[in-house]
């Protein structure tokens, strides 16, 4: 199947007025010529001017230049003036005709030749290569293998620091706690005094056993105390004052121990603060 190859034409009004050499826009003079005179200076009509714009589409739609030649002879006669040039429409149809065929010939060459010139850019040089061998032996990355550092085996595990005993935290005197601890620090120091009286008697078994008149006990509880206020714990730890409050009437008794039962409560709030704090 043989494709025939488009011929080129003109495309736009802007190119066929370059080919021709004229602008037909502001064409306002006849183109014409005399004998003496080289170009016309009578005016064109307004008619002719409005009608050329519509004959150069012709030409342009025509396609070819053969078909193309009654339209510009048509638009030689309205580039020309009505009164004496009108008889040289002709010629300058023939004389445009030329200069498209020349322009057309041109482009047509510039076009196989831009056509040549693709099919030699799109044709590749073969490559050689050539094998040459490496001056250096090649090493494999995988073979070689870094030394591995004993730095993690030699290090020993630190010891452990010393666990030191926590020691308690006494209460302060009169509390509840802190008799507590009193109560067994003296039946630490009975059992020793016991033990120490065992031995002692036991060394002094021939002495002869001497008699003590027992001191007579005298109760600390002279006379009867007054009840103890009642006192109403409250959760944020505080302590409500006993009502009514206490007179200067009341005796020492009485208040020492209203600050032994005070030290007792505060002993227990800061147990609970501290409590709250762990929790």
């Amino acid at each position: 199947m043989v494709v025939a190859a488009k011929a080129k034409w003109l495309k736009t009004t802007t190119e066929l007025q370059a080919c021709l050499g004229v602008n037909f826009e502001s064409c306002f003079n006849c183109q014409g010529h005399s004998a003496t005179k080289s170009s016309c200076g009578n005016a064109v009509s307004q008619a002719s001017r409005s009608k050329m714009p519509f004959v150069m589409l012709d030409i342009i739609n025509c396609g070819n230049l053969a078909s193309a030649s009654v339209h510009l002879e048509r638009l030689a006669s309205l580039a020309l003036c009505k009164r004496s040039h009108q008889s040289q429409a002709g010629e300058m149809a023939t004389q445009w005709k030329t200069r498209i065929r020349s322009y057309l010939e041109v482009g047509n060459d510039d076009g196989v030749a831009e056509e040549n010139d693709a099919k030699t850019a799109t044709v590749r040089p073969q490559r050689t290569t050539m094998i040459t061998p490496p001056s250096t032996p090649v090493v494999n990355k995988r073979d070689v293998r870094q030394p591995v550092s004993t730095r993690s085996s030699k290090r020993t595990a630190a010891p452990p620091p010393p666990v030191t005993p926590r020691r308690a935290t006494r209460a302060p005197r009169g509390s509840a706690s802190s008799t507590a601890v009193l109560i067994k620090e003296d039946l630490e120091d009975d059992s020793e005094e016991d033990n120490s009286d065992g031995e002692d008697s036991e060394e002094n078994s021939e002495e002869e056993e001497k008699y003590c008149e027992p001191e007579p006990i005298h109760s600390q509880t002279s006379r009867a105390r007054a009840p103890a206020p009642s006192v109403k714990w409250e959760p944020n730890g505080k302590a409500g004052l006993p009502y009514p409050y206490h007179s200067q009437t009341e005796g020492r008794e009485n208040l020492e121990y209203k600050l032994s039962k005070a030290q007792a409560e505060l002993a227990m709030y800061e147990a609970w603060a501290r409590l709250q704090k762990f929790e």
